[in-house]
């Protein structure tokens, strides 16, 4: 159902932001600066319009911090559900100036959430925790190519600049504990998801930060925003096996990480893994009943996120 509210849509790059004004039917392109914010804040105000932008890796922070400290409703689309809405209406061209019409019309059919203040600290983490992911990546694929270099030289050149990525992974990795543990509701999550038996302080910081939502949902629209709700795959009289797919990709890859050791040392996770196990008719069993275990994994910490008096169980010492 098409929204009453008025959606400008804002496709935000490092130079240029351009802008789709539903008023005009326009897409303008303003430099992406305090003047370029004062026009879409003026043409928010006439409009009486919430800005929709997607996250761009912390490019769209300035933009997001100015337009709220004048009081314009920000908002932000999902780039991925986006684009698929483009596709679904026959758009299959991609560019700046279609990505903002498509914003708009996006958030005119589907709900959006206004950002609040309280978001800003979250949108800070995640672009911080996006900085630490990159580093990481740099330093595997430096440390997985040394391996392979002939030349000793080469080799030494490449091992050291891999220390150096590790480095500053460490150093961004720091950065965002220090900016969650400054947070009162940051503090408290990770405070609090540190306490399940196989999630480090790593996997709690992805949690926050890539799953701002949690606390506020319900168990079973978190597993289907995470993407961990099995997909039908029927048709006709064919039905195939379902996949879990969609969802946040960067957290399903944490929570997996944090199920490998919870399967072996946390004693409600492990005897559930092995139950799920047994029941799953496939050679791949061992693999697939994961997917259970990473489910339980972020119900668990959406309850002890909503649930200040919750107590986890642990296991009785003989």
């Amino acid at each position: 159902m098409k929204s009453d509210t008025v959606h400008i849509g804002v496709d935000v790059s490092k130079e240029k932001l351009d802008v789709y004004n539903p008023a005009t039917d326009v897409v303008s392109e303003l430099p992406n600066d305090a003047t370029g914010f004062r026009m879409v804040r003026d043409m928010a105000r006439r409009g009486k319009a919430v800005v929709c932008c997607e996250p761009t890796g912390g490019c769209e922070l300035d933009i997001v911090l100015f337009l709220q400290r004048f009081g314009v409703p920000v908002a932000h689309c999902d780039g991925y559900r986006v684009r698929h809405y483009a596709l679904s209406t026959g758009e299959f061209s991609k560019n700046d100036r279609v990505d903002a019409r498509m914003i708009a019309r996006f958030a005119d059919c589907t709900p959006v959430r206004t950002l609040e203040k309280k978001d800003l600290a979250h949108l800070e983490l995640g672009r911080r925790w996006k900085l630490y992911q990159t580093l990481v990546d740099m330093h595997v694929v430096l440390a997985q190519k040394a391996s392979s270099e002939p030349a000793a030289e080469m080799r030494s050149m490449l091992m050291a600049e891999s220390a150096r990525m590790e480095r500053k992974a460490a150093k961004a990795l720091r950065s965002c504990v220090e900016l969650a543990e400054g947070d009162e509701r940051m503090s408290y999550l990770l405070g609090r998801f540190v306490e399940i038996d196989g999630v480090a302080e790593k996997t709690a910081i992805a949690i926050i930060a890539g799953v701002p939502e949690i606390g506020s949902i319900g168990d079973a629209a978190l597993s289907k925003l995470v993407g961990l709700v099995p997909m039908d795959n029927q048709s006709g009289t064919k039905d195939h096996a379902k996949k879990i797919r969609g969802g946040r990709k960067d957290v399903r890859r944490a929570l997996y990480l944090a199920a490998l050791p919870a399967v072996q040392h946390n004693h409600i996770l492990s005897a559930y893994y092995n139950e799920v196990k047994k029941r799953i008719p496939s050679k791949k069993g061992a693999k697939w009943a994961f997917v259970p275990v990473m489910r339980k994994l972020i119900h668990l910490m959406n309850r002890l996120a909503r649930d200040p008096k919750f107590q986890l169980q642990k296991k009785q010492v003989a």
